[in-house]
């Protein structure tokens, strides 16, 4: 059988990890995802013929990693099918060199409406090396910087948004890093991280370096320059015995595209109740953002939006979220995010986006969570073109079954 370019990488990879049979770990997760949505005319999804759409994915990651005494070969690959009736929206990933996947089945019918896919995914393929003081990483691997809950402005490369629901494993990034030790309680990290082949981006890189101030504080700084946008930023986070943590986190970028200097901060506080509840409040200020109603279209043409490095579309959002351990079993959160724009009356509009979760675990190693997700505020206008943050959003149920073995 012939072998796509991409197989016949996986395949050298896979006899790089096994090559000296030291000790080859092999794991992996099976999730099956479904979303119900109904969506109203103004809804993005919205289709005249069908009252609920819907869509479908089920996934296997195989996980396999090779150690030693000193370094460490890891490879996942993900096997995928989807069927959807609904559009999902997707955005291009700035830091991959080459995507390393493929679909060996992808159907719509005539009007698009309604597709199934089959394909494969290459998500991590990396080598780390140990020294005394700092370790060495080279290939696809997840960056996660940042002291947020909500948003993470030090994520500079890429942060799950704050009703994501499976958050697992962050997206693989090609990027060779570096991570050194000064003492017990500081690090440094370095990462230089490749654009797409062909894209016309720039490489990235960034140093981030983490500190704990006394017992129960922690000092964040980072530098670097970001598809080509210089960027620097800082985080300081601090807790209580009382339960009560703070924390602020910014980035100052210039953007070369626009000649723009802006910021993206946030500031909270988390607090644990004697219940075990675990009440988190964060503010977002972002000065790209829109703060009219009619600022959102062009923001399609901001090259963080395009790549879903700018989480959300307006300039001010407040976020709360709950969660609790309801039984030994039983786990439920809720989350509430709040926009606000202004309409050509200059008056202030508001959309709402509301989540309400709940997780049973069926074993160590397998867990059913349920999620209904309700979006309020101005829909599409008569372009298609949203007119809130979150009130284009349809109203959907999703239900994620995964298994680990």
């Amino acid at each position: 059988m012939m072998l796509s370019p991409c197989w016949q990488y996986w395949f050298v990879a896979l006899a790089l990890v096994s090559g000296s049979a030291n000790a080859l770990d092999i794991t992996g997760r099976a999730a099956f995802f479904s979303s119900l949505h109904d969506a109203d005319v103004s809804d993005y999804g919205y289709l005249a013929d069908e009252a609920i759409t819907q869509a479908h994915q089920q996934s296997l990651r195989l996980m396999l990693a090779e150690h030693t005494n000193q370094s460490e070969w890891q490879a996942h690959i993900k096997l995928r099918s989807r069927y959807q009736s609904v559009p999902v929206a997707t955005y291009g990933n700035a830091f991959r060199y080459q995507d390393l996947s493929d679909n060996v089945l992808n159907d719509c019918d005539a009007d698009g409406d309604h597709c199934y896919g089959l394909g494969y995914e290459v998500d991590r393929l990396l080598y780390q090396h140990q020294f005394r003081h700092w370790t060495l990483t080279a290939g696809r691997q997840a960056i996660d910087w940042g002291a947020g809950r909500l948003w993470q402005p030090l994520n500079v490369f890429g942060a799950f948004a704050p009703t994501d629901l499976d958050t697992d494993y962050k997206a693989g990034i090609d990027a060779v890093t570096a991570e050194w030790y000064p003492s017990a309680f500081s690090s440094l990290n370095g990462a230089y991280v490749l654009a797409p082949k062909g894209s016309g981006l720039n490489d990235s890189g960034a140093v981030y370096y983490r500190r704990q101030t006394g017992n129960l504080a922690e000092l964040s700084l980072l530098g670097g320059s970001i598809v080509g946008n210089p960027v620097v930023g800082a985080a300081w986070e601090s807790s209580t015995d009382a339960g009560l943590g703070w924390r602020v986190e910014g980035t100052v970028f210039y953007r070369q595209d626009s000649d723009n200097t802006g910021l993206f901060a946030v500031a909270g506080i988390d607090y644990q109740f004697p219940d075990s509840t675990l009440l988190v409040v964060e503010a977002y200020l972002n000065t790209e953002g829109a703060r009219l109603e009619s600022d959102l279209d062009a923001l399609s043409e901001n090259v963080l939006i395009r790549y879903g490095l700018a989480p959300q579309l307006g300039r001010q959002l407040l976020g709360l979220s709950l969660q609790r351990d309801i039984t030994g079993l039983w786990r439920g959160s809720y989350t509430l995010l709040g926009a606000s724009l202004k309409d050509v009356q200059q008056s202030t509009r508001y959309s709402f986006l509301q989540q309400l979760a709940v997780t049973y675990s069926l074993s160590n190693e397998s867990d059913l969570m349920m999620a209904y997700v309700y979006g309020s505020g101005k829909g599409l206008d008569a372009s298609d073109n949203p007119q809130s943050e979150f009130g284009y959003l349809a109203d959907a149920f999703n239900m994620r079954l995964r298994l680990y073995f």
